[in-house]
């Protein structure tokens, strides 16, 4: 039995797999590839690219060539960029 799927699908299904590989934990807590960790800020990958490049933004942690974001460093760069009411 054989499964048919369009090159677009099967391109799909392989970057929610990757995506889900790279969803590595480090000492128990969750890293996000640059893509997940934009979703969850709200902010374009480039955007932070860009902040990594200068020293802004959350830092990220590199494995190989990848940028990965520790989830306990995204909250706490959203707590430290609310403003206060």
């Amino acid at each position: 039995m054989t499964a048919d799927f369009t090159l677009d699908e099967m391109r799909q299904l392989l970057q929610e797999e990757m995506m889900r590989i790279l969803k590595i934990s480090l000492n128990g807590e969750e890293l996000y590839p640059r893509k997940e960790a934009a979703k969850i800020l709200k902010v374009k990958e480039n955007t932070l690219a860009v902040w990594a490049m200068t020293g802004r933004g959350p830092a990220p942690t590199k494995i190989g060539t990848r940028s990965m974001y520790r989830r306990s460093v995204l909250d706490q760069f959203i707590k430290d960029n609310t403003m206060p009411r």
